[in-house]
């Protein structure tokens, strides 16, 4: 059984890849360990903060919901936004 945070991996990284890749190999290199699951969870988070936003959210209130929907703390949540935020501004 996949986790909440492992459904939005899925959903808002690796499916898109599956545009580019085939399903297997994607696969394939989720299996191997190449492809980094920690950068996958936390870029999920942020696109998920960020999808929030772009409906009207205010920052503290889609990190707040996002939490909520993945059952970790507002401070994980917001660490990771922003840490993707700064470090990745092209996203």
């Amino acid at each position: 059984m996949m986790t909440r945070l492992e459904k939005l991996v899925r959903e808002l990284v690796l499916e898109p890849l599956v545009r580019e890749v085939d399903a297997a190999t994607l696969n394939h290199l989720e299996e191997l360990g190449l492809i980094n699951r920690k950068a996958c969870e936390e870029l999920a988070i942020y696109r998920l903060v960020e999808r929030e936003r772009r409906a009207g959210a205010k920052s503290c209130e889609a990190m707040l919901w996002s939490a909520e929907q993945l059952c970790c703390s507002y401070e994980k949540v917001r660490t990771i936004y922003y840490k993707q935020l700064k470090s990745r501004p092209y996203l």
